[in-house]
């Protein structure tokens, strides 16, 4: 380009120079001398205009080389400072805002940034295996924002968050978007000392105990496609020696279609915990009673809707095939299913989430299937034998379940219940067919403690007719949560139990499919339990 530009100046010079002096001998009223001179006239303009243009191009392809001040070499992922104010278990909140900044006790993690380039680069050498949260970003103090300290329920929902989250990331920063597979992964590892004294007996017992052990796989296929899967270790002592028990088993496993960046409706399918009871986290080591009853885990399909801009009405309806049945077509086919509908709305410092869930049949909850019962007291739950899981009729369930939060204020409030009597023959409390609820209200306050995000909870429950089931009357508890350590959750808790009168009696099918009573040795006695936990996350 540059010597067709050459080559115009130089006719241009050529054609300005030359024809004066040829002309001064002409008869300028020669009609042939004014024809060329015309044509050369005319010439010239064509080419001064054509070298103007040429130049302006030539102008335009060297500022196109020029590289661009907006690179990404050598640019350091922005990795977000820890918000001490965090939420414990629950949501995120800022008691201790700037805190790590005017603290010295709290580490600054801007100074951890390393230099990494844009993305694209993270992903030259295959599929990356990356912790939660995503590349390029710092997770909260105490780890609240992790995908393992998500609540139980609705975690198809929260990865479809979470993948919302990284696709608007990779937007702001200019990154690409990775075409291969994606694996996140997050954990936790908590060990307790339990320390618990029956008041009636004037008995105590203590322990050291690693309680929880789990592993979370997320792996993103697509935009569209993501799954989750969740190992966890069985703690429970089905001989002397509880270390030969350590078994690893697989706690959810489900596939989930959906994107929350362009459509609010999204469909999962597998092994998860269905949205009917223990919608929300708790602050509590203990499981809250309702949730302890109520929480459904099945292999299902769930189609669902949440509202684009996360404030609004939400609903998800789900089927499966239970194992309660009633009798070999009911226990072969798809036969039990829900619904949950709720609203839900989030506006500065204070936000409210209202719902109410259904379930064709109770039965399948856990907390009816098991009850967690040592195996010589009787009924061991509708989970015990095939035989035992054969019921006269089905049970139908309804959940109400709130959560108000106002700035460091939150308030939990839960109701789970039958929606009839089970046979007496199935499941019984005083000589008739029982009818389990149970209800719980917790309420927490989130404040600094030393530079350090700490809350305080207490909460009340209550079950009537639960008898069978294994459950105290009532519940009394307290807990203290603090984060020493980034992504780190020290609890205390202090629970108090009161259990069915000494005049109480149940039970339900046993084995054989024939009624057996439950007789436990703690009825008309309370129990008290000190609980110190320390968990770490990641």
């Amino acid at each position: 380009m540059k010597s067709k530009v050459k080559l115009l100046t130089t006719l241009l010079c050529l054609s300005s120079v030359m024809p004066a002096p040829a002309l001064a001998t002409q008869d300028v009223k020669d009609p042939d001398v004014e024809k060329l001179i015309s044509k050369i006239t005319a010439r010239t303009n064509e080419l001064e205009n054509e070298v103007k243009l040429l130049k302006t191009e030539l102008k335009q392809l060297k500022q196109q080389r020029q590289p661009s001040k907006k690179t990404f070499k050598n640019q350091p992922v922005t990795f977000r400072p820890p918000k001490p104010g965090s939420t414990l278990r629950a949501s995120k909140f800022s008691p201790c805002k700037n805190a790590y900044q005017a603290n010295p006790c709290v580490p600054n993690y801007s100074a951890l940034q390393p230099n990494v380039s844009n993305m694209a680069a993270c992903f030259a050498h295959g599929s990356p295996v990356i912790t939660s949260p995503y590349l390029g970003t710092r997770s909260e103090f105490d780890g609240s924002d992790l995908i393992v300290l998500n609540s139980g329920v609705n975690q198809d929902i929260h990865l479809l968050r979470e993948i919302k989250t990284l696709t608007l990331l990779n937007q702001k920063e200019h990154r690409p978007t990775p075409d291969a597979p994606t694996l996140v992964l997050s954990g936790r590892i908590e060990a307790q000392a339990v320390a618990s004294n029956n008041s009636s007996q004037n008995q105590t017992s203590s322990d050291f105990n690693l309680t929880n052990s789990q592993l979370d796989l997320m792996p993103i296929i697509n935009s569209w496609v993501t799954g989750l899967m969740t190992f966890n270790y069985d703690n429970s002592m089905t001989t002397p020696r509880r270390i030969s028990n350590s078994r690893i088993f697989v706690n959810d496993a489900f596939i989930t279609i959906g994107n929350f960046c362009k459509s609010p409706f999204y469909a999962s399918m597998g092994q998860m915990f269905l949205p009917f009871a223990g919608q929300y986290s708790s602050f509590m080591l203990s499981t809250p009673l309702p949730q302890q009853l109520g929480d459904v885990r099945e292999r299902a399909l769930l189609l669902g809707y949440q509202p684009m801009s996360n404030n609004g009405l939400y609903a998800a309806i789900y089927a499966f095939n239970g194992p309660s049945n009633t009798d070999i077509h009911d226990r072969l086919n798809i036969n039990e299913g829900g619904a949950n509908l709720g609203f839900k709305y989030h506006f500065c410092s204070w936000s409210f989430d209202i719902g109410a869930s259904y379930i064709s049949n109770i039965a399948d909850a856990i907390g009816f299937q098991n009850n967690a019962a040592p195996t010589n007291v009787g009924f061991l739950g509708f989970g015990n034998t095939s035989l035992s899981e054969i019921i006269d009729h089905h049970v139908p369930g309804i959940d109400v379940h709130s959560n108000f939060s106002f700035g460091n204020y939150r308030l939990y409030l839960e109701y789970v219940d039958s929606l009839r009597s089970f046979a007496a023959n199935n499941l019984n409390f005083n000589g008739e067919g029982a009818r389990p609820e149970s209800a719980n209200i917790e309420g927490a306050y989130k404040f600094c403690l030393c530079g350090r995000p700490s809350s305080i909870a207490i909460g009340y429950a209550r079950t009537r007719e639960a008898f069978a089931l294994n459950f105290p009357e009532q519940r009394y508890n307290a807990v203290f949560n603090i984060s020493i350590w980034k992504d780190t959750i020290a609890s205390l808790e202090y629970r108090y139990d009161i259990n069915y009168p000494s005049d109480t009696f149940g039970g339900g099918n046993g084995p054989f499919g024939f009624f057996v009573p439950y007789f436990p040795g703690d009825i008309g006695r309370t129990g008290s339990q000190v609980t110190a936990q320390f968990g770490i996350y990641f």
